[in-house]
């Protein structure tokens, strides 16, 4: 319990190291009973003195350890001073203690080192007293980062077994679960993707790679996690969105601070979510994404929670750095980490917000566009062999991605206008021109597409060409 606690040290906590004076006296002169029950009572007075999520726990032999969280730190004096008065009364001998106290330096070893060292300065100096340790940087610490090389070695050769080991290690190391997720897991996943899109790796190896991930999170969560509250978050990926990993990923984290959560997965039909919500009970939604095509997958999930009354939270890359696009799609909330998804959940548990159960309208073009994709890449596609005549020596493969880039773009067209955020679909231009670049595909390629697209585009609506018309002259300026 003591290592878990420890690895989740955040830099506010504080570490005090306990230990009672002369207690080899007591055993050697009364006998190991009343050793025994010496260390009985000052247990149970210590655990009658901490409170709230305060830690507490035997570290060895007559060595106590307690972590105070960050918002309880600076009273470290006042609790060894509550403990002082509570074993003064509750003492079976005249035994006293004393205590090192050490700020968390952001390492687990380092801190309980600086927490020991005080302790034994304080014996040195007579005993039945606490020191503080002087502040100092943690020595000798990799953090989960440095182990992303490594784990991407197993699990791109599929070795789950070793990947799953290593993960397993850090925790073992008093690495929190939550840097070993953001920091090794989520870090390495980004890592495959930037490879895929280097063409230094095939979408079969990033298979590969997010099964091992998958399986290397289920035995890390599975490590003692924290008991949920009665409150259900549901969390699911937005409709059409096959990435689930990212999701899963994110509800373990909310179950790290102590929500009581459940992920549906990848790709869950808004009828089936808003039937799971009223089924279950559950007080919120919270929606991942991680491509803004599925922002109408998104909006369908939204406004479904709502008719329901249920707020809904949205994250994931798709919706930015910050909460316009989440607050365009009528989102109740936005977070772009887990820590600030939790917040925002654990104050919706006290005060709901309120939700208006009436659907947001949404851009009928952005919904033509997405609905009648399929249909505008073909048409395009049947005029770009005039515009790009290096096609005539496309093979069969070469050709159906081609008409598939070109679906891709008017869905990214679409979520542009669905979010009015025109960053989306020039972003989404520069990534396809490197990525084409990247697959021997020269850089003109792209500007006959959406030339090929123009008059396609414009027969639905005039404000949408003109948008294409942006994004296209952004590729011509290059990049940004």
């Amino acid at each position: 319990m003591l290592e878990r606690a420890l690895g989740s040290l955040s830099g506010d906590d504080t570490v005090i190291m306990l230990d009672l004076d002369h207690f080899k006296q007591v055993n050697d002169t009364f006998g190991h009973a009343a050793g025994d029950a010496v260390l009985r009572v000052f247990g149970d007075v210590l655990a009658g003195t901490v409170r709230g999520r305060d830690t507490v726990g035997r570290f060895g032999g007559e060595e106590f350890l307690v972590i105070l969280p960050s918002d309880q730190g600076a009273g470290a004096d006042a609790f060894l001073n509550r403990l002082r008065s509570g074993w003064l009364t509750k003492r079976p001998f005249p035994i006293t203690f004393s205590a090192g106290i050490a700020a968390s330096t952001g390492d687990p070893d380092e801190t309980v080192s600086l927490a020991d060292q005080a302790l034994y300065q304080a014996k040195k100096a007579g005993r039945d007293q606490w020191i503080w340790a002087l502040a100092r940087r943690p020595a000798g610490y990799l953090p989960p980062r440095d182990y992303v090389p490594v784990y991407l070695r197993h699990a791109v050769a599929g070795n789950r077994a070793a990947a799953v080991r290593l993960t397993l290690d850090l925790l073992d190391r008093r690495v929190s679960r939550e840097r070993i997720v953001v920091d090794l897991l989520a870090a390495a996943q980004r890592e495959v993707g930037q490879r895929w899109y280097c063409n230094e790796l095939t979408p079969a190896d990033e298979h590969v790679v997010s099964g091992v991930t998958a399986a290397a999170l289920d035995m890390l969560m599975g490590e003692t996690s924290p008991p949920a509250d009665s409150s259900m978050t549901v969390v699911t990926c937005a409709e059409g969105d096959f990435h689930a990993l990212p999701a899963q990923m994110f509800g373990e984290l909310l179950r790290e601070y102590g929500l009581g959560v459940t992920v549906l997965g990848a790709s869950a039909p808004a009828d089936v979510v808003a039937e799971y919500l009223v089924r279950t009970g559950a007080g919120s939604l919270a929606v991942s994404c991680s491509i803004p095509i599925f922002f109408p997958g998104a909006l369908n999930l939204i406004d479904a929670a709502h008719r329901q009354g249920i707020p809904v939270i949205a994250g994931g890359r798709a919706f930015g750095a910050g909460p316009r696009r989440a607050e365009r799609l009528g989102a109740d909330a936005w977070a772009p980490t887990a820590a600030d998804a939790a917040a925002i959940l654990l104050a919706w548990k006290s005060e709901p917000p309120s939700v208006c159960r009436d659907p947001r309208p949404p851009d009928p073009v952005a919904l033509q566009l997405n609905a009648q994709a399929d249909a505008l890449g073909g048409a395009a596609f049947d005029g770009l062999t005039a515009r790009f005549p290096l096609m005539a020596d496309y093979d069969e493969r070469q050709i159906a991605r081609t008409r598939e880039d070109l679906v891709f773009i008017v869905r990214f067209l679409a979520a542009t206008l669905l979010a009015a955020d025109h960053a989306i679909f020039a972003d989404f231009l520069d990534w396809l021109q490197v990525l084409l670049v990247q697959r021997g595909v020269p850089p003109q390629a792209l500007v006959a597409g959406l030339d090929a697209l123009r008059p396609v585009i414009e027969a639905v609506d005039t404000g949408a060409a003109l948008t294409l018309d942006r994004g296209r002259q952004g590729i011509l300026d290059g990049p940004r």
